[in-house]
């Protein structure tokens, strides 16, 4: 009887022994380190913010007589987009500060006039990147409005699984989710030279502080 006892003990230990191994493996990765779900990060969509342009002119070289309006593919007048992270979402809708709104008001005029400007066939001049000054006609730019959710860019990355011990999961900004200094890290102005009479099919001389920009 106590040799029977010893031997169920043994082959409880075994077991016991054997369970143990399996849970630290399924732990394990297949680099050899131990898998956690602590701050796991959930990226969410940023949104774009979008102007549309009227009255934009093209003519052929030389010929202002022939003006006409110009338009996209589909009939529509230029549209431009940014995709904005939250951060730049709540600047936009808030207007302010002020510095940093007119910043990303400028990236979105810079990304409108640079769809005007694709919209005009080569060999035509345009007055897309005419600023009004009382004396010169130019384009109407319509306040920026906020446009759909786009994938495009990060709207912000929220952390969750805070770990058992030691200090809780930090969210980062919706600037650091996309690889970016916020607001006062660096420069934020923007936008080259404007001017008329540029021909379609070349370079703008505009263009958006960051890479986000989307024309549709």
């Amino acid at each position: 009887m106590r040799s029977m006892s010893a031997s169920f003990r043994l082959r409880s230990l075994v077991l016991l022994g054997a369970l143990a191994f399996g849970l630290i493996g399924s732990g394990v990765g297949s680099g050899g380190c131990l898998v956690n779900d602590y701050c796991i990060g959930f990226p969410l969509e940023g949104t774009d913010w979008c102007m549309q342009m009227s009255g934009a002119l093209m003519w052929p070289e030389g010929q202002p007589e022939l003006a006409e309006l110009v338009l996209t593919d589909s009939g529509t007048v230029p549209k431009g987009c940014v995709c904005m992270n939250d951060g730049e979402f709540e600047i936009l809708a808030d207007e302010g500060p002020a510095e940093h709104y007119a910043a990303l008001v400028a990236e979105v005029d810079s990304e409108t006039r640079s769809a005007c400007v694709a919209a005009v066939p080569d060999g035509y001049a345009h007055n897309c990147l005419e600023i009004e000054d009382g004396e010169v006609s130019a384009p109407l730019l319509t306040k920026e409005y906020e446009g759909e959710s786009n994938p495009e860019c990060v709207g912000s990355c929220n952390q969750a699984g805070d770990p058992p011990f030691g200090r809780p999961c930090e969210d980062p900004n919706p600037w650091e989710c996309n690889d970016e200094d916020p607001p006062g890290a660096g420069e934020t102005g923007g936008g080259g030279e404007t001017g008329g009479g540029e021909t379609g099919g070349g370079t703008t001389g505009v263009g958006p502080v960051h890479d986000r920009g989307l024309v549709r």
